[in-house]
């Protein structure tokens, strides 16, 4: 998918959710609703793959996100 073509899905007025993936540690950032400004939410130390990714859908319905980049 073309960044443009993420764009156009978007909804408006929700954030984006960007996760930073790391050997030891996960960083997740959370946009404003405009999406112009990513701000540091939350470093979630490794622990099982299951328990990382319980935490970030908890952190995506707790935001309400309307997408999620990686990198």
């Amino acid at each position: 998918m073309s960044r443009q073509e993420f764009k156009e899905k978007l909804k408006d007025y929700k954030a984006l959710i960007e996760i930073d993936y790391g050997a030891k540690r996960i960083g997740i950032a959370v946009s404003d609703l405009l999406r112009m400004v990513a701000t540091s939410y939350k470093i979630i130390q490794q622990k099982t793959p299951e328990q990382a990714i319980d935490e970030i859908i908890a952190i995506i319905k707790e935001k309400e996100a309307c997408g999620i980049v990686i990198g």
